[in-house]
């Protein structure tokens, strides 16, 4: 794992860190669409999606939301891939596990920031955090998805 690394941006509000582990497993295990749907979950949009590499194939857009929180999902024969999540309610234990995560990255930084970017090494997977006050309000995480 790379060690966290701060870059401020341009008007210093943003703040940029490294954290492989983090970016890269979020929720640690990641919520499934089935463990969202049993713990209440509604699917909210279901749209069909054709597969790039798969000529014919037609896979399925899931979004689902949670206790104020969205799910984006793209469901293939084999397997679902989260392709973006928004987090505003962080007592579910997924919003737990990553506002704890978050909490302990981001005592790494060393300037004050309203917003976070935390990226993985290969710049493929990345959790965007906005601060109000000192607290955690809002978070987007966004895996690679090809």
């Amino acid at each position: 794992m790379a060690p966290a690394v701060t870059v401020p941006l341009a008007n210093r509000s943003i703040c940029v860190i490294t954290d492989d582990s983090l970016a890269g497993q979020p929720f640690g295990a990641e919520p499934t669409i089935d463990e969202l749907l049993q713990a209440g979950a509604i699917i909210v949009v279901r749209k069909p999606f054709a597969n790039v590499h798969e000529r014919g194939q037609v896979d399925t857009i899931i979004v689902l939301r949670h206790q104020g929180n969205r799910f984006e999902y793209y469901r293939a024969p084999d397997k679902d891939l989260l392709r973006h999540a928004f987090i505003t309610n962080f007592q579910p234990t997924y919003g737990r596990h990553l506002q704890s995560g978050i909490t302990v990255v981001s005592r790494r930084k060393s300037t004050s920031c309203q917003n976070l970017r935390i990226g993985d090494t290969e710049r493929t997977n990345y959790i965007s955090v906005t601060y109000s006050g000192s607290k955690i309000s809002t978070v987007k995480v966004e895996p690679y998805v090809d």
